[in-house]
């Protein structure tokens, strides 16, 4: 079993208070894309999210929608070794039956399933660990699996 890459540190989130703010963050572009994403590098700077620096080095984590419709959010860990690519994933929202039989409008329209609710600091740290532990598990995984 690959032990978790990052640690929430629930207690030290209450410093990040205030930073989701739902206005601010429903309104379009990069605002509407890029909030989890900033959201995290705040988590990393304030110490509410960690990782053994000395083992995995200055790692970078990208979470970003890769539209303002927030359906798909796309995960990247770059890991602190020479002319290793980025590892990815993404997370795509749960869509209703028929959803098929909809105009490329109204399916732009459906809310993400994506988002926490609510939509607080600590509950999008808590699914951004997560996804990323999942993400560095499976990378590990993989690694540990390849043919020599």
């Amino acid at each position: 079993m690959v032990p978790d890459l990052l640690t929430l540190h629930r207690d030290r989130v209450r410093c990040l208070d205030g930073f989701y703010d739902v206005e601010r963050w429903n309104e379009g572009g990069e605002a509407r894309t890029h909030m989890q994403h900033w959201l995290f590098r705040a988590a990393i700077d304030t110490g509410a999210v960690s990782w053994d620096v000395k083992k995995w080095g200055r790692l970078e984590f990208v979470a970003v929608f890769s539209h303002p419709n927030q359906h798909e959010l796309e995960f990247a860990i770059v890991y602190d070794i020479r002319s290793v690519p980025p590892v990815l994933s993404s997370d795509i929202t749960a869509y209703p039956a028929g959803y098929r039989s909809l105009s490329p409008e109204a399916i732009a329209a459906l809310p993400s399933t994506l988002i926490p609710k609510p939509p607080s600091e600590l509950a999008w740290l808590t699914y951004l660990v997560g996804r990323f532990n999942d993400l560095h598990r499976r990378t590990a995984t993989l690694v540990q699996g390849w043919p020599r």
